[in-house]
């Protein structure tokens, strides 16, 4: 039996989640030459808010691709199927959709500026701060640490560890003016 190689196989992954209607997917690992990859860093995040609650998984993609290549693509969705039962209704937030133009930009530049990190710290790019965390600091656009601490996902520890590059990172894109970054 023939199968998928790792691209095609991520590209599989992105298309079923990302159109299944519950989550909102995020790769944290871009796509490079295959000298320049750190596959325990490519993971898949699956997002979804129902009323109050949140339910933020973190999937291994290096981990299903191994599974499937000893046991095929079945296993893999009866893997992803076994995790905590899958939110019936979509109540997520895609948070692209909910920023303007500006919004959309720094929120890429806050998410290249975590997987620099991420890779320093040789650790997945959601231990250092979510998407959603990332979705507050547009949104807030704080300019010190204290402002930075008082968002959702952001204690004392990851605020003094990697706080200080995403607060210059917000504070070059907005010239240190503040700006609306929401589109409603």
């Amino acid at each position: 039996m023939e199968y998928m190689n790792y691209r095609d196989f991520r590209s599989a992954l992105r298309e079923v989640y990302a159109d299944c209607g519950i989550w909102t997917v995020t790769f944290d690992w871009e796509e490079k030459e295959s000298s320049e990859r750190d596959p325990e860093l490519d993971t898949m995040e699956l997002e979804t808010e129902i009323g109050p609650f949140y339910d933020l998984r973190i999937v291994s993609v290096t981990g299903l691709y191994e599974l499937y290549k000893k046991s095929g693509w079945e296993a893999v969705v009866t893997e992803m199927e076994r995790r905590p039962a899958a939110v019936k209704r979509r109540g997520g937030s895609d948070f692209l959709v909910l920023l303007n133009d500006d919004g959309k930009l720094l929120y890429e530049k806050l998410r290249r500026v975590r997987a620099e990190i991420a890779k320093e710290y040789h650790l997945p790019p959601y231990l250092i701060f979510s998407n959603r965390t990332l979705f507050s600091m547009v949104k807030m656009l704080p300019v010190d640490l204290d402002q930075l601490k008082e968002l959702y996902g952001v204690g004392e520890r990851n605020s003094a560890v990697y706080g200080a590059p995403f607060i210059e990172a917000i504070s070059s894109y907005t010239g240190g003016v503040w700006r609306e970054m929401l589109a409603v």
